[in-house]
């Protein structure tokens, strides 16, 4: 009796040893792979969460127990090809790869509708749209005249007409403008029959606040900036800084005053942080206060600004944050202020930057590219490397128009009358989706905060809005960083 209880008790210490190792690898991420070369294999998990949620997922074609968001947790690594399916919805399909002991996070797919459904804001005959980004407001234009042009609040859905009626300049014709991100004023330029006119405009429900500064300039000038509300100077001054033939000019709007050739032999300047950024014709850059106290040099290298700006009259220069700063051409030259410096030789229409993840925007005629200055690498190789340039669009006719969209996942773009989404996801092609077409020659507005996007209907020119990232059914929770092992007990509890 006592023989036999040894040998159950050795039996079960040998149990123990061999199956406490499995058990504590298996949850590590760890699975055994038999055959000739038998070996342990360390998994992988694919995290899902898609707009809206609740679509179900194929893995290799066999539909998956849970609904997104959710985790595909013990795969051993390799490349599996994903599917989800929900009602109402086009397929989402990739290959997508897993790697040991990683998670492949896919935590931004859009689902794309199998038809788009608008709604009519406005009835109405209208041509454009003249956006004021992340202001609240656009203008809406029937046509040139000062008197055919509205301004709509969209957070509020109001409207009203820019001029009172009766208004002596409801016959003036708008010419060009000048807008600043945030900022619920411009300048605009006007015919007056022959003449021209330079009209300040404050928007406000209650009266739109009109002042004509045509005195106030010598002639129109080609740039126009100012900093948003928020930043204006404390005696809340509206303190416009021009370009024109070389020279930047500083005008305080209420106060009538100006101050011609502020900054002299001029190329390029931007107001970021209340700070004035100046690249000089002699291609030295610094910045400084607005009242030209505190002066920094950011480039006082001569014969390298002249290797990096030479060549060029005028750059409009857009600081998107202390560390980046980007230039763009008369031609469309792109240079930045991290090497390689050059960027693209020629084309870029406009840019759009993405402050959180280190992404710019850019784009021509007919592509669109990611800067991504988050692959840079300073001080740990001999030869810097500097952002990368990623096209992932080189199809376009006519591209107008880029936003961002849904965090930086996808990309909105107006390519003529033609509305895209494409998905720039880091896993495999980038994937594009026709939405609709919009009125020939009209500008469209994305609101980031709504996820809207606005537009004038290409049949029937009516004011009308759709929601791009859907508004219910999205999951907002970020993707739960955890070690596999949390993770697969987490799977497990489901």
């Amino acid at each position: 009796m006592v023989f036999l209880r040894k040998i159950v008790f050795y039996i079960f210490l040998g149990i123990y040893f061999i199956l406490c190792p499995l058990i504590l690898l298996y949850a590590f991420g760890y699975i055994y792979k038999p055959g000739p070369r038998e070996h342990f294999v360390q998994m992988g998990v694919i995290y899902l969460s898609t707009a809206p949620t609740g679509a179900t997922v194929y893995l290799n074609d066999k539909p998956y127990q849970n609904k997104t968001p959710t985790f595909l947790p013990e795969l051993k690594p390799g490349k599996y090809n994903v599917k989800i399916t929900l009602d109402d919805y086009k397929p989402w399909q990739q290959d997508v790869p897993v790697e040991a002991a990683k998670s492949t996070v896919l935590d931004k797919i859009l689902l794309m509708p199998e038809e788009w459904t608008s709604t009519t804001l406005l009835p109405g005959n209208f041509k454009d749209i003249i956006p004021i980004n992340k202001s609240g407001l656009f203008l809406l234009t029937v046509g040139p005249a000062l008197g055919n042009i509205a301004i709509y609040d969209y957070q509020d859905s109001k409207q009203w007409a820019l001029l009172e009626e009766g208004s002596p300049l409801d016959s003036y014709t708008l010419h060009s403008y000048f807008l600043v991100d945030e900022s619920p004023a411009g300048l605009f330029h006007v015919k007056a029959g022959e003449q021209d006119k330079l009209l300040w405009i404050e928007f406000a429900e209650d009266a739109n606040n009109i002042k004509d500064v045509t005195d106030l300039f010598k002639t129109v000038p080609r740039e126009v900036k100012w900093l948003p509300q928020s930043e204006w100077m404390p005696d809340q001054e509206r303190n416009l800084f021009t370009y024109k033939d070389g020279n930047v000019n500083r005008i305080e709007v209420i106060a009538g005053a100006v101050y011609p050739e502020y900054i002299k032999e001029a190329k390029g300047y931007d107001l970021f942080n209340n700070e004035i950024y100046i690249l000089k014709e002699s291609n030295v850059f610094f910045k400084m206060d607005l009242d030209k106290k505190g002066k920094t040099a950011i480039l006082d290298d001569t014969k390298l600004g002249s290797m990096v700006f030479g060549g060029e009259e005028y750059f409009d220069v857009e600081v998107l944050s202390d560390q980046f700063i980007i230039f763009i051409g008369e031609n469309g030259r792109l240079l930045t202020n991290h090497l390689p410096y050059h960027v693209v030789e020629s084309g870029v229409k406009g840019s759009q930057p993405h402050l959180e993840l280190e992404h710019v925007l850019v784009w021509t005629k007919d592509r669109i590219g990611i800067l991504d200055f988050s692959t840079e690498e300073t001080g740990s190789v001999t030869f810097e490397k500097g952002p990368e340039l990623t096209w992932i669009y080189t199809v376009g006719k006519n591209i107008e128009q880029c936003f961002w969209i849904y965090d930086g996942a996808h990309v909105l773009f107006r390519d003529a009358k033609d509305i895209f989404i494409l998905e720039t996801t880091e896993y495999g092609a980038y994937t594009l989706s026709h939405i609709f077409q919009v009125q020939e020659k009209s500008s469209v507005y994305y609101s980031e905060d709504e996820q809207k996007l606005y537009f004038i209907d290409a049949d029937t020119s009516e004011l009308r809005s759709v929601d791009i990232v859907p508004q219910k059914g999205v999951d907002k929770t970020p993707f739960p960083h955890t070690d596999y092992g949390d993770q697969l007990k987490k799977e497990e509890g489901q």
